[in-house]
Protein backbone atom coordinates (compact mmCIF):
# COMPACT_ATOMS: atom_id res chain seq x y z
CA UNK A 1 0.00 0.00 0.00
CA UNK A 2 2.88 2.75 0.89
CA UNK A 3 4.14 1.86 -2.54
CA UNK A 4 1.12 2.62 -4.40
CA UNK A 5 1.39 5.97 -2.84
CA UNK A 6 4.75 6.75 -3.33
CA UNK A 7 4.43 6.14 -6.87
CA UNK A 8 1.40 8.00 -7.19
CA UNK A 9 3.72 10.95 -5.34
CA UNK A 10 6.34 10.47 -8.25
CA UNK A 11 4.09 10.53 -10.76
CA UNK A 12 2.38 13.69 -9.45
CA UNK A 13 5.58 15.42 -8.52
CA UNK A 14 6.94 14.30 -12.27
CA UNK A 15 3.83 15.95 -13.77
CA UNK A 16 3.69 18.93 -11.35
CA UNK A 17 7.57 19.49 -11.94
CA UNK A 18 7.20 19.34 -15.77
CA UNK A 19 4.20 21.87 -15.42
CA UNK A 20 6.00 24.27 -13.12
CA UNK A 21 9.32 24.41 -15.30
CA UNK A 22 7.19 25.38 -18.16
CA UNK A 23 4.91 27.33 -16.85
CA UNK A 24 7.73 29.09 -14.93
CA UNK A 25 9.85 29.41 -18.29
CA UNK A 26 8.55 32.60 -19.45
CA UNK A 27 9.67 34.37 -16.41
CA UNK A 28 13.68 33.21 -17.10
CA UNK A 29 15.90 35.48 -19.88
CA UNK A 30 16.00 34.05 -23.59
CA UNK A 31 19.55 32.85 -22.09
CA UNK A 32 19.62 31.20 -18.85
CA UNK A 33 22.25 31.16 -16.25
CA UNK A 34 22.05 27.66 -15.13
CA UNK A 35 25.63 26.26 -14.21
CA UNK A 36 26.89 28.95 -10.80
CA UNK A 37 30.48 28.51 -9.26
CA UNK A 38 30.46 27.94 -5.49
CA UNK A 39 30.33 31.81 -5.40
CA UNK A 40 27.30 31.81 -6.51
CA UNK A 41 28.47 33.57 -9.72
CA UNK A 42 27.19 32.34 -13.05
CA UNK A 43 29.52 30.32 -15.51
CA UNK A 44 27.42 28.87 -17.39
CA UNK A 45 24.26 29.57 -19.89
CA UNK A 46 21.90 28.04 -22.30
CA UNK A 47 19.16 28.96 -24.13
CA UNK A 48 15.49 28.77 -22.36
CA UNK A 49 14.11 26.05 -24.12
CA UNK A 50 17.08 24.23 -23.90
CA UNK A 51 17.18 24.44 -19.93
CA UNK A 52 13.30 23.65 -19.74
CA UNK A 53 13.70 20.50 -21.97
CA UNK A 54 16.78 19.53 -19.55
CA UNK A 55 14.93 20.42 -16.43
CA UNK A 56 11.86 18.56 -17.42
CA UNK A 57 13.68 15.47 -18.99
CA UNK A 58 15.45 15.32 -15.43
CA UNK A 59 12.66 14.91 -13.17
CA UNK A 60 11.11 12.11 -15.99
CA UNK A 61 14.49 10.57 -16.58
CA UNK A 62 15.63 10.39 -13.10
CA UNK A 63 12.28 8.16 -11.57
CA UNK A 64 12.35 6.11 -14.67
CA UNK A 65 16.22 4.90 -14.04
CA UNK A 66 15.52 4.20 -10.62
CA UNK A 67 12.32 2.19 -11.20
CA UNK A 68 14.56 0.26 -14.05
CA UNK A 69 17.20 -0.68 -11.87
CA UNK A 70 14.95 -2.03 -9.35
CA UNK A 71 13.11 -3.53 -11.74
CA UNK A 72 16.11 -5.62 -13.71
CA UNK A 73 17.23 -7.30 -9.91
CA UNK A 74 15.49 -10.68 -10.15
CA UNK A 75 16.48 -10.58 -13.87
CA UNK A 76 20.40 -10.06 -12.97
CA UNK A 77 22.64 -13.13 -12.30
CA UNK A 78 23.02 -12.98 -8.48
CA UNK A 79 26.73 -12.48 -8.20
CA UNK A 80 25.78 -8.56 -10.00
CA UNK A 81 23.69 -7.87 -7.03
CA UNK A 82 25.39 -6.65 -4.37
CA UNK A 83 23.12 -6.84 -0.97
CA UNK A 84 24.37 -8.76 2.16
CA UNK A 85 23.02 -12.34 2.55
CA UNK A 86 22.59 -12.38 -1.48
CA UNK A 87 21.83 -15.53 -1.61
CA UNK A 88 18.79 -15.44 1.20
CA UNK A 89 17.44 -12.58 -0.37
CA UNK A 90 17.78 -13.29 -4.16
CA UNK A 91 15.90 -16.45 -2.62
CA UNK A 92 12.51 -17.84 -4.63
CA UNK A 93 10.67 -16.86 -0.81
CA UNK A 94 12.22 -13.74 -0.06
CA UNK A 95 12.13 -11.96 -4.24
CA UNK A 96 9.18 -10.84 -3.53
CA UNK A 97 9.73 -8.86 -0.39
CA UNK A 98 13.62 -7.75 -1.69
CA UNK A 99 11.65 -6.42 -4.70
CA UNK A 100 9.08 -4.76 -2.79
CA UNK A 101 11.71 -3.30 -0.42
CA UNK A 102 13.98 -1.88 -3.32
CA UNK A 103 10.81 -0.37 -4.98
CA UNK A 104 10.30 1.34 -1.89
CA UNK A 105 14.08 2.50 -1.88
CA UNK A 106 13.54 3.95 -5.61
CA UNK A 107 10.08 5.77 -5.06
CA UNK A 108 11.65 7.47 -1.67
CA UNK A 109 15.03 8.92 -3.58
CA UNK A 110 12.48 9.51 -6.59
CA UNK A 111 10.07 12.04 -4.71
CA UNK A 112 12.97 13.51 -3.05
CA UNK A 113 15.15 13.71 -6.42
CA UNK A 114 12.06 15.62 -7.99
CA UNK A 115 11.92 17.72 -4.94
CA UNK A 116 15.39 19.08 -4.70
CA UNK A 117 14.81 19.84 -8.80
CA UNK A 118 11.50 22.12 -8.09
CA UNK A 119 13.55 23.80 -5.49
CA UNK A 120 16.57 24.09 -7.56
CA UNK A 121 14.52 25.45 -10.38
CA UNK A 122 13.01 28.44 -8.20
CA UNK A 123 16.63 29.30 -7.31
CA UNK A 124 17.87 29.33 -10.81
CA UNK A 125 14.71 31.59 -11.48
CA UNK A 126 15.42 33.72 -8.74
CA UNK A 127 18.98 33.90 -9.65
CA UNK A 128 18.64 34.97 -13.18
CA UNK A 129 16.07 38.37 -11.69
CA UNK A 130 19.49 39.37 -10.75
CA UNK A 131 21.91 41.14 -12.98
CA UNK A 132 24.62 39.88 -13.37
CA UNK A 133 22.76 36.36 -12.17
CA UNK A 134 23.59 35.23 -9.15
CA UNK A 135 22.43 31.81 -7.07
CA UNK A 136 22.07 32.14 -3.51
CA UNK A 137 24.18 29.86 -1.90
CA UNK A 138 22.67 29.68 1.65
CA UNK A 139 19.48 28.77 0.38
CA UNK A 140 21.14 26.25 -2.13
CA UNK A 141 23.83 24.66 0.32
CA UNK A 142 20.43 24.35 2.83
CA UNK A 143 18.49 22.80 -0.15
CA UNK A 144 21.45 20.11 -1.09
CA UNK A 145 22.07 19.60 2.26
CA UNK A 146 18.60 18.31 3.26
CA UNK A 147 18.81 16.42 -0.14
CA UNK A 148 22.23 14.83 0.90
CA UNK A 149 20.61 14.24 4.41
CA UNK A 150 17.91 12.43 2.75
CA UNK A 151 19.80 10.31 0.45
CA UNK A 152 21.97 9.30 3.09
CA UNK A 153 18.84 8.47 5.48
CA UNK A 154 17.93 6.19 2.59
CA UNK A 155 20.90 4.22 1.83
CA UNK A 156 21.58 3.66 6.01
CA UNK A 157 17.61 2.13 5.98
CA UNK A 158 18.49 0.19 2.89
CA UNK A 159 21.57 -1.27 4.73
CA UNK A 160 19.91 -2.00 7.83
CA UNK A 161 17.22 -3.94 6.45
CA UNK A 162 19.28 -5.91 4.15
CA UNK A 163 21.62 -6.73 6.72
CA UNK A 164 19.29 -9.04 8.67
CA UNK A 165 19.91 -12.78 7.05
CA UNK A 166 18.37 -16.05 7.74
CA UNK A 167 17.86 -16.72 11.41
Amino acid sequence: MRSRILLAAVVYLCVAHAVAVIMTAQSLPETVASHFDLSGAANGHMERGEYVGWMVAAGGLVSLLLFAMTALVPRLPRSMVNIPHRGYWLSESMLPRTKAYLNLFALRVAVVTVLFLNVLNLLIIEANKNVPPRLDGVLFGISLSVFLFCMLTFVAWLIRYFRTGPA
